[in-house]
C-alpha cells in the first residue's frame, strides 16, 4: 500500500503534467492563430488591471506590481455575432505598466479593431496573432518543474 508521503507529490506531479498538456494546446493555438482569418470587430469594452506586489518582507513595492492587458470585442461572421475577451494566447499579466499600455495602444471602447478568428471554430478569435518565446518558456519551465518533482518522488521511494 502507498505511504501518504507519496500523495502529495504524486498531486504535485499530475497538477503540474495537466498545466503542461494544457500550455502546449495553447501554444497550438498561438501559431495557428498566425493562419487564422482577419474580420472587422468592434471593442466593447478595454482596460488594464494592476496586482500590487510586496517585497521579502511584505511591504508594499512598486516594482513588484503586474499588469494585465484586458479587452472585451465583437465581431460578426456568416451572419452570426460572436464575442470574445481573448486579447492574445500568451500570459496576460506583465510587470511592466508600460508594456501593458503599449499593448492596448489604439484599443479603445467604440473604436474598430482587427480579429483574428479560427475559420474552423469562429467562436476562437484573438486581437494579436502569433506566438512568441513566453509560450516556449511556459512549456519549458513546466518541464523542468515536472522533471525536478519525479526526481523528488522518486528518492522518497523507499530503497
Amino acid at each position: 500500500m502507498a505511504s501518504h508521503y507519496f500523495v502529495i507529490p504524486l498531486l504535485l506531479i499530475l497538477g503540474l503534467a495537466v498545466s503542461t498538456i494544457w500550455q502546449i494546446h495553447v501554444f497550438r493555438l498561438a501559431k495557428a492563430s498566425s493562419t487564422w482569418r482577419r474580420t472587422d470587430g468592434l471593442v466593447l469594452e478595454a482596460y488594464f488591471d494592476e496586482r500590487r506586489g510586496y517585497d521579502s518582507e511584505g511591504n508594499d513595492d512598486e516594482q513588484c506590481d503586474t499588469f494585465s492587458a484586458n479587452v472585451h470585442y465583437r465581431y460578426v461572421i456568416g451572419g452570426r455575432t460572436f464575442e470574445s475577451k481573448r486579447l492574445w494566447y500568451r500570459p496576460t499579466w506583465l510587470s511592466s505598466y508600460s508594456d501593458t499600455v503599449d499593448l492596448l495602444h489604439g484599443v479603445r471602447k467604440g473604436k474598430p479593431v482587427d480579429v483574428y478568428y479560427d475559420p474552423t471554430n469562429p467562436t476562437r478569435s484573438v486581437l494579436i496573432a502569433g506566438s512568441d518565446t513566453s509560450n516556449i518558456v511556459a512549456i519549458v519551465l513546466r518541464i523542468i518543474g515536472l522533471i525536478c518533482l519525479a526526481y523528488w518522488f522518486s528518492r522518497l521511494a523507499p530503497a
